[in-house]
């Protein structure tokens, strides 16, 4: 059995890996979400230097996960994808999208 570093990673934190956002989002109004939401947020993720990674319908493999799209977004460091996610222009994005999708969000290190 592996020894795991921290809360459940075997891996140890690496200096300076990127940081990947994973939202598996719950659509309600697609209609809106599209056009409301996803374009000040990507806006809003350009602008504070994070990247897309992959987006669209994911393909489901085990477990039982929300049906949604996808989005996988990669920041250099947990401290830039805090700033992105709590500055005030996301946050205003975020309230919009809200109104559309139920969001389903994790973040994770990278390893290399």
């Amino acid at each position: 059995m592996p020894d795991f570093i921290g809360a459940g990673c075997p891996f140890p934190p690496a200096p300076r890996t990127p940081v990947y956002m994973i939202a598996i989002n719950e659509v309600s109004d697609q209609d809106g979400y599209a056009k409301e939401y996803v374009p000040p947020a990507q806006k809003s993720v350009k602008d504070h230097g994070g990247e897309y990674v992959a987006a669209g319908p994911g393909t489901q493999l085990a477990g039982n996960l929300p049906h949604g799209p996808v989005v996988i977004l990669r920041w250099e460091s947990m401290e830039a994808l805090e700033g992105w996610r709590n500055s005030p222009d996301f946050q205003a994005v975020f309230k919009i999208g809200e109104k559309y999708a139920k969001f389903n969000i994790v973040a994770v290190n990278g390893v290399k």
